[in-house]
């Protein structure tokens, strides 16, 4: 599961057990409060400092984006 913008990690206990979750935002002290939520919670979340609009430069999504982009 890809959180981008997760914030303080308030959404970690709406998501589906035992899912592979990365999340992220833009701001290193919510990426720390979402980690330690994540702990209290006890589920395994990928958690770091990204911005989510970098998304579409990642490589692993290249090739969705342009085909979302041709949808148009």
């Amino acid at each position: 599961m890809l959180l981008v913008g997760g914030g303080t990690g308030l959404d970690l206990e709406l998501l589906p057990a035992g899912c592979e979750i990365e999340a992220s935002d833009i701001t290193p002290s919510m990426v720390a409060t979402m980690q330690q939520r994540a702990a209290a919670l006890g589920v395994q979340a990928r958690c770091q400092q990204m911005d989510g609009q970098q998304l579409l430069d990642a490589a692993p999504l290249k090739a969705p984006a342009a085909a979302l982009a041709n949808k148009k």
